[in-house]
C-alpha cells in the first residue's frame, strides 16, 4: 500500500516485477493519491529483502507492507472499491460485496495532512502512520484496518476518524480466503515445567542495594539477580556479594555510563538478604526471583544482551523458561513482551533513574525465541533460558489433522514413572508448524464448551484439578484435543 502526496499531478512510474494493482488507483484532485498492489511469493526462499517503486515527483509518502496466509493464491483478491474524501475527520472506507465466506476485509484511510486516526467501529487497526516534517498541510497519513468476514455479502461502509480536518482517499479490499484442505502435523508433549518460587525487589539511591532472598526459597532452587543502576560518572564498579556468578552485563557510555547486570546462584542455606555495593552512590534498582525444577549444574541454556530491542536468541532444550531483564533509564512502567509474565516493575530516582522490569515465560519447543521488547523498549536488557532438570521433559506424540472440518483425534504418550510433590505442575503442550500457507491452523483452547481432561492409565484429571494446573495454550490440553473448524486467515 502506498499513499503519496500530489493526486493527479503524481505518477508511478515502475512497479517490481510479479506486483499487480489492485482494482483502481484513487486521487482526490491533486491532494493525494493511493495506490495497493499485491503479489504472491509463489517461492518464500526467493523474495528479495526489499521492493521498490518510483515516482515522477519527488513528493511525501508513506508505504506499508503486509503478508497474509491462508489465501487463495491463484486469486487472493475477492473484490475492491474506493473512494475519495470530503475535507472532514470522517473518511469511509465503501461497501463491498463478498462472493465468498470467511474472507477478510482491509480498509484503507489516508488525508493530505498529519493526523491520529480511530479505527471503524468493529475492526481491528494494523497501522495508524503520521508523516508530520514542516508544516502539517504539506504531509500524508494513513490506517489501515481489518477485520475477519463470515457470510459472503455486503461489508457495510466502515468510517475511520482523524483528529483534524482534511480531504482523504479511501479504499475497501476483501481477501478470499484458501479453500484446498491443509494438513497440518501437530505434537503434544507432556513436561515437568520450571516453576517462580517467588520474588523480592528493592530500589536505593546510595552506594549499596541490598536485595531480600525471595520468600519460600529452599535448597536447590536456582535465583537469579537482576541489578540495574542510572547515568553515573566512570570510573564507577558493582560488586556483587559473594555466591554469585555473573550470567550478562550491558554497561554502554565512557564518561558516564548505565546498565544492568544479571547473576545466579544456587540457593543452599540463605541469608535473609543480600548486599550489592557501588564504588559511588547511584540511582539503582534489583530483584531476585527463584525458580524450581531447574538443572542446578547448568542452569543456563543461553543468554544474550544489548540495547534497544530484544534480539531473539535460540533454546537448545525444550521446556527452557525464558527470564528477561530490562532497564530504563527513563522513568516508566513497563508492559511484557506478549506471552511473558511480568514479575517486577519497578524505578529509582526522579534523575539519572534506573526503572527495572522482570518477566519470564516457557518455552515450549527449542529453537528462536523470536523478538521479546516490552514497551516501551528498554535502554539495555539481558535475556538468558534457564535449563530445566534432568527428567522435566515426560514424552511426545504428533497426529495430523486436515481442514477445513477436524473430527477429534487422540495421542498417546508414553511416559516413565515420575513422582509430583506439593505444588508441582504437569504441563501440556500442543504445537504446530508455523507456515500458514500449507498448513493454516491456529494452537488455541477449546473453551468451556468442549471440556478438557488428560487421561492417566485408567484416572481421568479434569481441567484445574488441585495439583495438576495446565499452563500451555493449546487444543484442549493433553494427549486429546478438539480442533474446531479452521480458524481465520493469519497475517
Amino acid at each position: 500500500m502506498g499513499t503519496f502526496r500530489g493526486g493527479t499531478g503524481v505518477n508511478v512510474t515502475s512497479v517490481p516485477s510479479g506486483w499487480a494493482l489492485v482494482g483502481t488507483r484513487v486521487d482526490n484532485g491533486t491532494s493525494v493519491s493511493m495506490v495497493v498492489y499485491s503479489h504472491v511469493a509463489s517461492d518464500a526462499s526467493s523474495e528479495p529483502s526489499s521492493y521498490q517503486w518510483s515516482l515522477d515527483t519527488a513528493v511525501k509518502l508513506f508505504a506499508y507492507l503486509i503478508n497474509f496466509g491462508g489465501l487463495d493464491s491463484s486469486n487472493p483478491i475477492d473484490v475492491e472499491a474506493n473512494q475519495g474524501t470530503a475535507s472532514d475527520t470522517s473518511h469511509t472506507a465503501p461497501s463491498v460485496t463478498t462472493t465468498v465466506a470467511n474472507g477478510r476485509l482491509l480498509t484503507y484511510h489516508s488525508t493530505a495532512y498529519c493526523v491520529t486516526w480511530t479505527p471503524p467501529i468493529g475492526m481491528s487497526q494494523i497501522v495508524d502512520f503520521s508523516g508530520c516534517s514542516q508544516g502539517a498541510s504539506s504531509n500524508v497519513d494513513a490506517e489501515i484496518n481489518e477485520l475477519t468476514l463470515g457470510a459472503a455479502g455486503p461489508t457495510g461502509t466502515k468510517t475511520a476518524t482523524s483528529d483534524t480536518a482534511a480531504v482523504g482517499v479511501t479504499k475497501s479490499i476483501a481477501l478470499r480466503p484458501t479453500t484446498t484442505p491443509l494438513t497440518c502435523a501437530l505434537t503434544a508433549q507432556l513436561s515437568k515445567p520450571i516453576q517462580l518460587r517467588s520474588v523480592a525487589s528493592n530500589t536505593a539511591a546510595t552506594s549499596a542495594l541490598s536485595l531480600n532472598v525471595p520468600s519460600g526459597v529452599v535448597d536447590g532452587d536456582v535465583m537469579i539477580a537482576a541489578v540495574a543502576h542510572g547515568l553515573v560518572a566512570t570510573p564507577f564498579t558493582t560488586t556483587p556479594p559473594a555466591g554469585w556468578t555473573l550470567v550478562h552485563q550491558v554497561e554502554p557510555g565512557a564518561t558516564n555510563v548505565f546498565g544492568i547486570f544479571v547473576y545466579r546462584r544456587v540457593a543452599s542455606g540463605e541469608p535473609v538478604s543480600y548486599s550489592w555495593t557501588f564504588s559511588s552512590a547511584v540511582n539503582s534498582a534489583g530483584a531476585i526471583s527463584a525458580y524450581w525444577n531447574v538443572d542446578t549444574s547448568g542452569s543456563i541454556d543461553v543468554e544474550t544482551g544489548g540495547q534497544g530491542a530484544v534480539s531473539s536468541t535460540t533454546t537448545t532444550e525444550p521446556g527452557d523458561l525464558l527470564v528477561l531483564s530490562s532497564m530504563s533509564t527513563s522513568t516508566t512502567t513497563f508492559t511484557p513482551p506478549a506471552g511473558m509474565t511480568e514479575r517486577i516493575d519497578v524505578a529509582s530516582g526522579s534523575s539519572n533513574v534506573a526503572s527495572l522490569e522482570l518477566a519470564d515465560a516457557v518455552q515450549a519447543i527449542g529453537g528462536a525465541t523470536g523478538s521479546k521488547t516490552p514497551t516501551p523498549s528498554p535502554s539495555t536488557w539481558v535475556l538468558l533460558a534457564l535449563r530445566p532438570t534432568a527428567g522435566s521433559f515426560l514424552g511426545s506424540a504428533s497426529a495430523s489433522i486436515t481442514g477445513p472440518t477436524v473430527a477429534l483425534t487422540s495421542v498417546s504418550i508414553a511416559t516413565p514413572a515420575v513422582s509430583f510433590a506439593s505444588g508441582d505442575r504437569l504441563q501440556v503442550d500442543v504445537t504446530g508448524p508455523n507456515d500458514q500457507q500449507n498448513c493454516g491452523a491456529a494452537v488455541s483452547y477449546d473453551g468451556t464448551a468442549q471440556p478438557s481432561k488428560l487421561t492417566v492409565a485408567a484416572l481421568v484429571v479434569s481441567e484445574g484439578v488441585v495439583g495438576l494446573l495446565f499452563l500451555a495454550a493449546a487444543l484442549p490440553m493433553g494427549a486429546r484435543w478438539w480442533k474446531r473448524r479452521r480458524p481465520p486467515l493469519s497475517r
